[in-house]
């Protein structure tokens, strides 16, 4: 077998592998939202939170954010852990914060604290060096509004960030 054949086997066997995974996590037989002991990674999440870990805040809102929406729940603890995770400026937190308000889960509908939120998380995603994401908040602020200044503001201040890099 020549050197072309094995690789192209190779590339083949792993595609069809990464597809059967697929198929796999999307008739639920991995759970992809259960990973080791569930109750020691929310207790671990908790301490850093509770200490101010502004990364930790955010992890746990999401798990919990998740927990409520599977169950169908009370999504306040998030929230709160996605407010502390904002407070300082946490770019996922913020966009985890605006979709709530977006989608009104936890919160009441706000879709201008949502579009406000979104300006925020791109802003500091633009801080953290990460501009894609911040793309992704002018994408988000256009689903709610496509003529919102903060829209406008939002993107020259990606051209602004791309110009400098």
């Amino acid at each position: 077998m020549s050197l072309y054949n094995s690789t192209k086997t190779v590339v083949i066997t792993i595609a069809i592998m990464v597809v059967a995974m697929n198929i796999l996590l999307w008739l639920g037989v991995f759970d992809s939202t259960k990973n080791y002991n569930s109750a020691e990674v929310e207790n671990q999440l908790r301490v850093e939170a509770d200490a101010g870990n502004s990364e930790s805040q955010n992890k746990l809102g999401t798990l919990l954010f998740k927990r409520a929406k599977k169950d169908n729940g009370d999504y306040s603890d998030a929230i709160y852990w996605f407010n502390q995770a904002n407070k300082q400026e946490h770019p996922f937190a913020q966009m985890n914060l605006a979709l709530a308000y977006r989608k009104g889960q936890g919160v009441a509908i706000d879709k201008e604290k949502a579009i406000e939120l979104f300006y925020a998380s791109g802003i500091n995603f633009l801080r953290t060096n990460v501009p894609d994401s911040a793309k992704d908040s002018v994408y988000n602020i256009n689903r709610i509004n496509s003529i919102h200044p903060l829209k406008r503001k939002l993107i020259n201040a990606i051209k602004q960030y791309e110009s400098t890099q």
